[in-house]
């Protein structure tokens, strides 16, 4: 027992060990799939309906041309947004450049008093903690609400799960997003009212969590999005299956052109301007959508601060746990020995794991899913290996063991049972007391008859009763323990335990007697025998040489089987004599007379006898 539990401790912890350098590799991939399709899954429902998008579309540039467009237009459009009500007019372009018409731009933007303009982060240095911010041209900047970078965090295939809200310069200044910005703008708020703590940052009273997921990330962590289900860009980019909502977008052509009806798009909202046409090259890849353009993404970064949708990753410690106990869980489950159960374990487990993650998910919290279910595969396969070729290894035992003196069919059900019967990790059976019946039948007058015969005929007289009387033991499934000269030696009730032992070691002993009896008459065989039966606690188990399989063999060991050897030789040609304890196990079932009580050597007192008459 305790050398299978070392064996498999071992196996387990190498099988977790080698899972944990598999995920080092291309399972690290396979989480982040996972989590776009957890996330494809459950998205956000809704958009907030403090969110407009103003796309710079192809229908705008076919009529303004192309960009970058007179500083004059978007001039015009500030005033139209402010007029209708907009609380937050943010630009997710980049106006670096000077231009002739920066002053008329700089006019609207300060009488507006709530643009946010965008910057831009040098990428090789936002990760580092020493971020170089490009902002815009100084005449736009001053003339701004507030700025923020629109830096986000693109993975491979140019995919984005997350964005940084804040960076810090060399001289650990804060820098914000220009989501944030974009916020506080919305809340009236000023850069002073966003500040850092820890495991997030906080906007006025508002905590916005953030985590370093690994791999390259801000000095403070970023955040993930919870993407919304729908899709902004009507026709372009569409991706089927997700819902087109154009409530929430309009093209910067229809705005100008309706300057009536803004209010019904802009009143007290964040209007976002930027590009929605793939000339710009702005457009990324989402768990739902194959296109989203960075304006969009600001946007759902936006609604999952506002509606609070935030994707928390679940603390190191808790992954651990699911990444070191869901393979012991497994592992335990492997060695029940009930097939029922052992797969529903099996099955049960890992399926209870992935339902409880994609709820854990629904309910905003990221637990990985990859790597359990690594250690978990590994950690299965490892130990089934080793518990077939161990129960293979047992198998064989009791194949080699029993199969020389049992039926057939009882040496299946040992097999089948045969790991309530074996010591876990070694190769012996069980020694145990057990009460069963034992027979031993001996040729009468064989010595006299032996000595008149030539040998090899000694040999076909022999090998001829035997060969009569084994099948009719193992009919009644009884055990074969062995030859002594011409007596055969058997049980009932072991190694295979069962109720009624009594009955058939009587009935195969009648059987064997009607048997010679047809023989005789036939003229086959011309022997008779005594059995003498009896039933008692005794010791079984193997014996032999230890280390040889080939050397150990199992038997019965005690008293009763020494009885039943006496009762042999007291039996006349042709009876069947049992004692009284095989008596009361079968006298329901077979026809007896009682015998006058006989002293056996060994035995102090008389014991009471009967002789088998036949079966009722």
């Amino acid at each position: 027992m305790r050398k299978e539990l070392r064996n498999l401790a071992v196996i387990v912890a190498c099988a977790i060990l080698f899972s944990y350098i598999l995920l080092v590799g291309p399972f690290v991939q396979l989480e982040r799939s996972l989590y776009d399709f957890r996330m494809a899954a459950f998205p956000a429902e809704d958009m907030a309906p403090t969110i407009q998008i103003i796309g710079i579309d192809q229908k705008s540039l076919d009529k303004f041309g192309p960009w970058p467009w007179p500083r004059s237009i978007h001039a015009r459009l500030i005033r139209l947004l402010k007029a209708a009500g907009a609380r937050a007019i943010v630009f997710d372009v980049l106006f670096n450049e000077p231009k002739a018409e920066d002053q008329e731009l700089a006019r609207a933007m300060r009488e507006a008093g709530n643009v946010v303009l965008a910057s831009y982060v040098d990428v090789g240095r936002i990760w580092s903690g020493e971020a170089s911010e490009v902002p815009p041209n100084p005449l736009l900047h001053e003339s701004a609400k507030m700025i923020g970078f629109i830096n986000v965090k693109t993975e491979e295939e140019n995919r984005v799960r997350e964005v940084p809200l804040v960076a810090a310069d060399k001289k650990d200044r804060l820098l914000f997003s220009l989501d944030l910005a974009s916020l506080a703008t919305y809340w009236g708020m000023a850069p002073e009212d966003i500040s850092v703590r820890r495991g997030g940052v906080a906007i006025g009273k508002r905590f916005i969590p953030l985590a370093k997921t690994g791999g390259a990330e801000t000095k403070y962590g970023t955040m993930r999005i919870k993407f919304s289900r729908q899709e902004w860009g009507g026709t372009e980019g569409k991706t089927t299956g997700i819902r087109v909502d154009p409530t929430h977008r309009k093209s910067y052509s229809w705005v100008l052109d309706h300057p009536s009806e803004v209010w019904r798009i802009a009143k007290d909202r964040i209007v976002l301007v930027g590009p929605t046409s793939p000339g710009f090259g702005d457009d990324y890849q989402t768990a739902v959508a194959a296109r989203l353009y960075g304006v969009e993404i600001h946007a759902n970064v936006l609604n999952t601060i506002l509606q609070e949708k935030y994707i928390k990753q679940a603390p190191p410690v808790v992954d651990a746990a699911c990444f070191l106990l869901l393979p012991l869980a497994v592992a335990f489950g492997a060695g029940v020995p009930s097939r029922k159960y052992r797969a529903l374990s099996l099955i049960g487990i890992p399926v209870g794991f992935v339902t409880a993650n994609f709820l854990l998910f629904r309910s905003g919290i990221w637990l990985a899913l990859v790597p359990p279910l690594i250690s978990t595969t590994v950690t299965y396969v490892a130990t089934t290996t080793y518990r077939y070729f161990a129960e293979r290894k047992k198998r064989q035992f009791v194949d080699n063991v029993f199969g020389k003196f049992v039926p057939e069919a009882v040496k299946n059900e040992i097999l089948s049972h045969f790991e309530d019967q074996m010591r876990k990790g070694t190769d012996e059976y069980l020694s145990k007391y057990e009460t069963i019946t034992i027979m031993e039948s001996d040729i009468r007058g064989f010595t006299s008859m032996s000595e008149k015969m030539h040998p090899h005929e000694v040999f076909g007289v022999l090998n001829a009763y035997f060969s009569a009387m084994i099948p009719i033991l193992e009919k009644y499934q009884g055990t074969f323990d062995k030859y002594v000269g011409d007596a055969l030696l058997a049980y009932f009730g072991a190694p295979y335990k069962y109720e009624g032992h009594e009955k058939n070691c009587v009935l195969c002993s009648l059987e064997m007697q009607e048997t010679l009896g047809r023989l005789r008459d036939q003229g086959i065989l011309d022997v008779k025998i005594g059995i003498g039966v009896n039933t008692g606690s005794v010791m079984t188990g193997t014996m032999g040489a230890k280390g040889f399989k080939e050397k150990i063999q199992y038997t019965v060991i005690g008293d009763p089987v020494n009885l039943a050897a006496r009762l042999c030789s007291v039996a006349e040609p042709g009876q069947v004599i049992i004692s009284s304890y095989t008596y009361e196990g079968c006298k329901n079932d077979v026809i007896a007379r009682e015998l006058e009580p006989v002293r056996v050597k060994g035995k102090s007192e008389a014991i009471q006898i009967y002789e088998v008459l036949g079966k009722k």
